[in-house]
């Protein structure tokens, strides 16, 4: 909390309040966003899809032709093969070498919002107004 709220007033300077852009500029408040959408997802089941062929195997098991497949992001999300002390609140995990881990559902050990053509459309939406909510809020309270 001292941390992110340092960062909001190093950037805020004189300003009384925080734009989006100032927002998008924080890479500590990035990372504490990222880190709570990584510990709570806002769907932790992806939408279901269907094996579309035979011979399609997942972790190890035959998956038939026409069966329904729920991906399980909250379990992947805090896999600890994937990440380290997965239970854990820690920001910095998103800083240094995996800062550029984002949204698009291209780390798929990272899919809060899910991948692909059935990712959320709020996306754009919730990844420039979550760190603006969170920038507000920390910088008035």
């Amino acid at each position: 909390m001292a941390r992110a709220r340092a960062e909001i007033g190093g950037a805020l300077g004189g300003k009384k309040t925080i734009g989006e852009d100032d927002a998008a500029s924080l890479p500590y408040l990035q990372a504490v966003v990222k880190e709570a959408m990584r510990l709570h997802p806002v769907a932790p089941l992806l939408v279901p899809h269907k094996a579309v062929e035979d011979g399609v195997e997942v972790c190890g098991s035959a998956v038939p032709k026409g069966c329904t497949v729920f991906i399980n992001v909250w379990a992947i999300m805090r896999d600890p093969a994937v990440w380290d002390d997965p239970d854990e609140f820690r920001p910095e995990r998103f800083l240094g070498k995996a800062a550029g881990v984002d949204f698009k559902g291209k780390y798929f050990e990272f899919l809060p919002f899910g991948s692909g053509r059935r990712q959320c459309p709020g996306l754009p939406m919730a990844e420039r107004v979550a760190p603006h909510l969170l920038a507000s809020l920390l910088h008035a309270f």
